[in-house]
C-alpha cells in the first residue's frame, strides 16, 4: 500500500549538489550507517511506497529494527546536511550560524568570545537592514556588558539603548507596513466582484494614513521604502490607475537598484518585483523594457528550488506575454516544450494560478494560430467542476472556449449537450452573465444556419454585441473577452486571427 512520506518529498525537493554533499558527510561520520542506505533506497524511488522499501532493505540486508526511528534520524540529518551547505551561500544562515555561536560562547561564560561573534553579527544585520535581528542581537550586547564592564558603562549603555531604538524603530514601521500590505491583498483575494467595494473603501482608509504619506526626506529602512511604493502600487492598480501604478512599480526596482548586495542575496524577491513592473508595462502596452528585462530576469540565479519554479512560472508568463502582443508567435511556440517540461520538474511548487494563466496563454497562442487540435489539448488541461465556483474567472473562461474550439473542428455531435449542460451550470451558479450567454446564443444560431452570407451577419452582430459588452464598466475583468471579438471579426471578414490581429494593432488597437 502506498502511503505519503514527508521524508519522500523533502528527499526529491534536493539538489544534486545537496545530495552529493549529504552522501559526502554521511561517509565520514562514525557508526550505524543503515540511515545512508535507506536515504539511497527512497532517493531511487519514482513514488513513495513503504512495503516495496521494506522489500528493498531486505535484499540488501540493510539491518533497520524500527523503521519509522531511521526515517526520523535521516530527517535530522538532511536538515542539518542543508544548514551546513547554505552557511557560506546564504547571509542569513551566515547571521543565525554567528548567533548560535554566541549563544554557545556565553554558555561556557566566554563573554569576550561570545561579544566578538554577536558584533560580526550585528554588522551584517546592520549592513543587509536585517532590523528585527539587529535588536536582538543589541539586547544581548547590552545584557552581556552589564553583566562585565565596569569603566565606561553609562556611555556603553547610551551607545546601546540608542542602536536598539534605531533597530526597533525601523523593524516595528516594516511591520505595520507589512500589516497594511497583506490586508490589501487579503480583501483583493477574497472579496469577489459583488464585495470589491469593500476592497475601494479599505483603499480610501489609507489615503491619510501616516506611513503612506509623501516625504522629501525619508530615512526609512530598505523594506519600509519597498512596502511604501509597493502598496502605493497596488493601491493604484485596484483602482484601475495603471500608468500612476506602474510609476511606483518603477520606483520598486529603483530602490533595489541601490541595493545590489541586498538584491544579490535576495534576488527571488526582485525577481517578482521584476515581474510586477513588467505585468503592468503589459496592462498599459508598453512592451519595449521586456526583452532587456526578461534577459535580466534570466541571469540571476536562484538559490533553490522554491525559487527556480517561482522563477520559472514568471518567466515564461511574461514571455508568453510579450511574444504574442507583440506578434511573435514563432517565439511563443519555441517556449512551449520548455513549459511543459517545467510543469513537470516544478510540480507542487508552482503557484496553481499561475500555471493556469500560463496554460490560458498557451490556449491562446494555438487558438490564435488556429491550430484548433493543440488549443484543445490545452483548454482540457484546465481542471473541470460540475460546480463552477463564483469569481473561478479562468474555469468560466474554458468552459465558454471549448464550446467555440469544439465549433471550430467541426464537433457539431456534442455540441448541443455541452451548450445545454454549459447553460445548466451556469445558471445554477448564478454565472450566466452578458459575456456567456453571447457565446452560446452565437453558437446555437451558427448551427442552424447553411447560408454564407447569413453566417456573415450572424458574426458581425455578435462582434457588435460583444463590443457593446466590452463597452460597459467592469467588463475589463471579464477573461476572454477581446479574444472572441477578434475571432468573430475575422471570421466575418474572412482573414486569419493572426492577420486582424495585425489590422488592429496597425489602427492603435481598435
Amino acid at each position: 500500500m502506498r502511503v505519503s512520506s514527508d521524508l519522500f518529498e523533502l528527499i526529491k525537493k534536493l539538489s544534486k549538489s545537496e545530495k552529493r554533499y549529504f552522501v559526502l558527510s554521511a561517509k565520514l561520520q562514525q557508526g550505524d550507517k543503515a540511515y545512508l542506505q535507506l536515504f539511497k533506497e527512497i532517493d531511487k524511488m519514482a513514488v513513495y511506497d513503504e512495503a516495496v522499501l521494506k522489500k528493498r532493505l531486505q535484499k540488501k540486508e540493510v539491518k533497520i529494527a524500527q523503521l519509522h526511528v531511521t526515517k526520523n534520524h535521516l530527517s535530522q540529518q538532511i536538515l542539518k546536511s542543508l544548514r551546513a551547505f547554505h552557511e557560506k551561500k546564504s547571509m542569513r544562515q551566515r547571521l543565525f550560524a554567528l548567533m548560535s555561536d554566541a549563544d554557545l560562547l556565553e554558555s561556557k561564560g566566554l563573554y569576550k568570545q561570545c561579544l566578538k561573534k554577536l558584533k560580526s553579527a550585528k554588522v551584517l544585520a546592520k549592513k543587509h537592514e536585517l532590523h528585527r535581528y539587529r535588536a536582538e542581537i543589541v539586547q544581548k550586547e547590552i545584557i552581556l556588558k552589564m553583566r562585565n564592564s565596569h569603566r565606561g558603562f553609562e556611555e556603553l549603555l547610551r551607545e546601546g539603548y540608542s542602536e536598539l531604538a534605531e533597530a526597533s524603530a525601523f523593524s516595528q514601521k516594516e511591520a505595520r507596513l507589512f500589516e497594511i500590505m497583506h490586508k490589501l491583498f487579503f480583501l483583493y483575494q477574497t472579496s469577489g466582484k459583488s464585495g470589491y467595494q469593500k476592497v475601494l473603501d479599505y483603499i480610501a482608509s489609507l489615503e491619510n494614513h501616516e506611513l503612506l504619506q509623501a516625504t522629501s526626506d525619508r530615512k526609512d529602512s530598505f523594506e519600509s521604502k519597498l512596502n511604501y511604493f509597493y502598496i502605493h502600487a497596488f493601491c493604484h492598480h485596484l483602482k484601475g490607475e495603471f500608468e500612476k501604478a506602474n510609476l511606483y512599480h518603477q520606483k520598486v526596482l529603483e530602490i533595489w537598484g541601490k541595493h545590489p548586495h541586498i538584491l544579490a542575496e535576495r534576488s527571488s524577491s526582485y525577481k517578482r518585483h521584476l515581474a510586477n513592473y513588467l505585468n503592468g508595462c503589459h496592462t498599459i502596452g508598453f512592451y519595449k523594457p521586456f526583452p532587456r528585462l526578461l534577459e535580466r530576469f534570466k541571469t540571476l540565479r536562484d538559490n533553490n528550488f522554491s525559487d527556480e519554479a517561482s522563477s520559472f512560472q514568471n518567466y515564461y508568463f511574461l514571455s508568453l506575454l510579450y511574444y504574442m502582443n507583440t506578434l511573435q508567435f514563432q517565439k511563443a511556440l519555441g517556449l512551449v516544450a520548455d513549459i511543459e517540461e517545467g510543469f513537470k520538474k516544478y510540480e507542487g511548487a508552482i503557484i496553481k494560478s499561475r500555471e493556469l494563466l500560463i496554460t490560458v496563454n498557451v490556449f491562446h497562442l494555438y487558438f490564435a494560430l488556429e491550430d484548433f487540435g493543440k488549443a484543445l489539448e490545452w483548454i482540457n488541461k484546465i481542471p473541470r467542476s460540475k460546480k463552477i465556483e463564483a469569481r473561478n474567472d479562468t474555469q468560466l473562461f474554458a468552459s465558454v472556449m471549448r464550446l467555440i474550439v469544439h465549433f471550430e473542428l467541426g464537433n457539431f455531435w456534442i455540441l448541443d449537450d455541452m451548450s445545454n449542460s454549459v447553460y445548466r451550470d451556469l445558471k445554477k451558479a448564478k454565472q450566466l452573465q452578458e459575456f456567456e450567454g453571447a457565446v452560446l446564443g452565437h453558437i446555437r444560431k451558427l448551427q442552424k444556419i447553411t447560408s454564407p452570407k447569413e453566417v456573415k451577419k450572424q458574426y458581425l452582430e455578435f462582434e457588435k454585441t460583444l463590443k457593446a459588452i466590452k463597452g460597459k464598466a467592469g467588463s475589463g475583468r471579464i477573461m476572454g473577452l477581446t479574444e472572441v471579438i477578434v475571432w468573430a471579426a475575422c471570421r466575418a471578414k474572412e482573414v486569419s486571427y493572426v492577420d486582424e490581429l495585425k489590422s488592429r494593432m496597425e489602427n492603435g488597437g481598435t
